[in-house]
């Protein structure tokens, strides 16, 4: 009885985690539709963008980091953010 209740609890387990992974997908900013194109003002160049903060879990970008966002899409991880310097 111990063992089923065990395997019982371990397929909840990675179902759980598995739902849990599912809702941990990244976002995806393009800034060249709105709504985020409406927060760039319009003197402000996206193609000599650098990236000034990020949190913790950010590894894609680092700081002091120039990138183009006129022809790539910002991408994050949940619940994380950069800062930009326009």
């Amino acid at each position: 009885m111990n063992r089923i209740s065990n395997n019982k609890q371990l397929r909840l387990f990675f179902k759980n985690r598995k739902l849990s992974l599912q809702q941990n997908k990244s976002t995806k900013i393009d800034f060249n539709v709105a709504p985020a194109s409406k927060l760039i003002p319009t003197n402000k160049d996206l193609a000599k963008t650098e990236i000034s903060v990020v949190t913790a879990n950010v590894t894609d970008y680092k700081v002091r980091e120039q990138h183009n966002f006129v022809e790539s899409q910002l991408v994050l991880p949940p619940k994380q953010a950069v800062l930009l310097k326009l």
